[in-house]
């Protein structure tokens, strides 16, 4: 049953519930046990909750299908309609755009989360709340293990429950960063074969991590009590009544240029050597120069187009270059303790095999 507060999971044995099929213009891949009754809430959308896409498989007014089943049990499925129950007791109808927004949202955060940047980010159409006696799962779900071999990334990022949890905490929390969207551009981009987008969004993730995590640090250290030796931070009185605290070293290495007229790699190298006491060009030293080829060819694509055969360490426009592209960027996000993404692209894994993990 759903709850009023927006707390999971739950168990879907109530009578009396009502479903809004949520149908989307792509699909979403998930990993679900076949027996789950479990459903996740949506923030803002109080009382309604996202329940499993089995209970749709074979049912003409949703779609639903399997591709594999693993050897721990698990089925692997693809839909491209989301279903949404709540308790019989929810009889207000949700306003048509708060449907649309929370749900878009949602699928946002999830996008994040998993690292499926092919979820889709709108809404083809929605059905009116209709009241069922009970949700159940098919009888004839397959059981035995798929032969075969899947994709990766497919396998790696498919949605869970976990998932849908973690989704509704980060937008609860404001916790869906930008930096998180911009790398799973970078891999939409990428198996969409638009590798300059994919080598632009990837620089740019490192760039918005790098920034937000600083920036962050700092204003945890600027409201601290007691700041430290290592620090310079200093209060000026603006006027009469009001006085501002700041660290003008942090802020003229975070403002100021470097190598270039970049400020790219001051976020790699001076400022967390300042803020945080580590430096990537000191403790990586070639992720640090793979990183800064990767600006220097997001300079190249965004004020030309084109990747000056010329010029020396920039990536390639293609699917190497694209996948280099996420492997620093995601690489230079886990070095400042954030998650990239799902690789692209990485091959297939043989469905048998006991040793598949996430």
């Amino acid at each position: 049953m759903c709850s009023r507060h927006n707390k999971g999971p739950y168990s879907l044995f109530s009578i009396k519930m009502q479903t809004i099929l949520i149908h989307l213009p792509g699909i979403i891949f998930w990993r679900l046990s076949p027996t789950t009754k479990s459903s996740a809430p949506i923030p803002a959308l109080d009382g309604w909750c996202i329940a499993s896409p089995l209970c749709i498989h074979g049912q003409p007014q949703g779609r639903c299908d399997i591709l594999a089943v693993m050897p721990d049990g698990t089925i692997v499925v693809h839909s491209d309609t989301l279903l949404l129950v709540s308790d019989g007791e929810n009889e207000i109808e949700p306003d048509k755009y708060k449907i649309i927004a929370s749900v878009t949202r949602f699928l946002n955060a999830l996008r994040v989360i998993c690292g499926q940047p092919k979820i889709p980010l709108s809404i083809s159409m929605f059905t009116l709340p209709v009241q069922i006696d009970r949700l159940v799962l098919p009888e004839d779900l397959p059981t035995l293990t798929t032969g075969g071999a899947i994709q990766k990334h497919i396998l790696f990022s498919a949605t869970t429950f976990d998932h849908l949890r973690h989704a509704s905490d980060a937008i609860v929390n404001d916790a869906v960063s930008v930096h998180g969207e911009m790398i799973n551009d970078a891999a939409e981009a990428a198996m969409s074969s638009n590798y300059r987008s994919a080598i632009i969004f990837s620089a740019a993730a490192v760039e918005s991590c790098a920034g937000s995590i600083l920036d962050a640090e700092y204003e945890r250290q600027l409201n601290l009590s007691d700041h430290g030796p290592e620090r310079r931070y200093i209060t000026i009185q603006v006027n009469r009544n009001e006085s501002v605290t700041k660290d003008p070293i942090y802020l003229a290495l975070r403002s100021g240029t470097g190598e270039g007229g970049s400020r790219f790699l001051k976020l790699l190298h001076e400022c967390p050597l300042y803020l945080l006491g580590r430096s990537l060009l000191v403790t990586d030293a070639k992720l640090y120069s793979k990183a800064h080829s990767l600006y220097r060819t997001r300079n190249c694509l965004a004020h030309t187009g084109i990747v000056d055969s010329e010029k020396e360490n920039l990536l390639t426009v293609d699917n190497d270059g694209a996948m280099d592209a996420i492997d620093v960027a995601n690489n230079v996000l886990q070095w400042f303790g954030e998650t990239g993404t799902i690789k692209p692209n990485s091959g297939f894994v043989r469905i048998a095999d006991d040793d598949i993990a996430e």
